[in-house]
C-alpha cells in the first residue's frame, strides 16, 4: 500500500514537473515569436498591428490573434498578404504545422472578426511564394506604404480597365494582377496583361485627377504607388515611357 502510495505521489510530481516546464517552454516560444515580429513590423516602418496574443496549442499548433490598425490595413486582400508576408519573415513560425489566425480592425471585434487556418503545405507554398526578391519587394513596398483605401481605389481603377479592355487586361484583383506582374518583370512568362492592366490603370487614374475635383490626394497616392511598383520593376524606368511604347509612339510596340 505504501509502495502504491508513493508511486501515485511520484507521478503526480512528475507531471506537474512537466506542466511547468511546458508552460515555460511555450512562454519562452512566445516572448521570441513577439520578438521576431516586432522586429518585421519596425523593418515595414508601419503601426499594422494593434495588439498581438500568442497561444502556442501544442508545439505544431500555434493559435494568433490581432487587432489591425483602423487607420493602415482593412482591405481584406491587404490583410491577408500582411499575414503571409508575417508567416515568411518570421522564421518561428515556419516550424509550426497549423497556424491559426483570427483578426480584426481596431473596434470591430463584435462585428467584424475574420479567421485565417494555415496548414504545413500551405505555409510552404507561401515560402515558395516569396523566394522571389522582387516580389517580396514589392509586396513590402505596399505594405509599407499603401493608405488604407489605396487598395480599394486600385482595384476599382483595375475593375474599370477590365471593362473598357477585357480582352487586354488581367480580370484579377490588386494583389493577383501584382503577382503576375512581378512575374512579367522577371520575364518567366510571356504575359504582358498584368503590365497593360497597370499601365492603363495609371493613365485613367491620371486623367481622372486631371479632369475632376473630389478625392485628388487619395487618387494621386494610388498612381504615385503604380509608379513606384513599375520602376521597382523595370529598375527606374518610369511608366510614361511603358505606356509611350504600349501605344507605339516610341521605340518598338508590345
Amino acid at each position: 500500500m505504501r509502495n502504491i502510495l508513493y508511486l501515485s505521489i511520484l507521478l503526480v510530481f512528475i507531471c506537474n514537473c512537466g506542466d511547468k516546464t511546458n508552460a515555460k517552454e511555450n512562454s519562452d516560444n512566445s516572448d521570441l515569436l513577439q520578438k521576431q515580429i516586432k522586429k518585421v513590423l519596425n523593418n515595414l516602418g508601419n503601426d499594422l498591428i494593434i495588439k498581438l496574443d500568442l497561444n502556442e496549442v501544442n508545439t505544431d499548433n500555434l493559435n494568433i490573434n490581432i487587432i489591425l490598425n483602423k487607420d493602415k490595413i482593412v482591405h481584406p486582400s491587404h490583410q491577408k498578404v500582411f499575414l503571409t508576408y508575417l508567416i515568411y519573415n518570421v522564421n518561428q513560425l515556419s516550424k509550426y504545422d497549423l497556424l491559426n489566425f483570427t483578426y480584426h480592425i481596431e473596434g470591430e471585434k463584435n462585428t467584424n472578426v475574420s479567421s485565417l487556418r494555415i496548414t504545413k503545405p500551405e505555409i510552404q507554398a507561401i515560402n515558395r511564394a516569396y523566394e522571389s526578391k522582387l516580389f517580396t519587394e514589392m509586396i513590402k513596398y505596399s505594405l509599407s506604404n499603401f493608405r488604407m483605401d489605396t487598395v480599394f481605389n486600385l482595384e476599382s481603377w483595375i475593375a474599370n480597365v477590365n471593362n473598357r479592355y477585357p480582352d487586354d487586361t488581367l480580370q484579377a484583383d490588386f494583389y493577383e494582377v501584382l503577382e503576375v506582374f512581378h512575374k512579367e518583370c522577371l520575364e518567366s512568362t510571356d504575359s504582358k496583361k498584368a503590365k497593360v492592366t497597370f499601365i492603363l490603370a495609371f493613365v485613367a487614374i491620371r486623367s481622372y485627377i486631371e479632369n475632376e475635383e473630389k478625392d485628388i490626394e487619395s487618387q494621386k497616392h494610388s498612381k504615385k504607388m503604380i509608379e513606384n511598383l513599375w520602376e521597382i520593376c523595370s529598375k527606374g524606368e518610369k511608366i510614361e515611357f511603358a505606356e509611350k511604347r504600349l501605344f507605339g509612339s516610341v521605340g518598338d510596340n508590345w
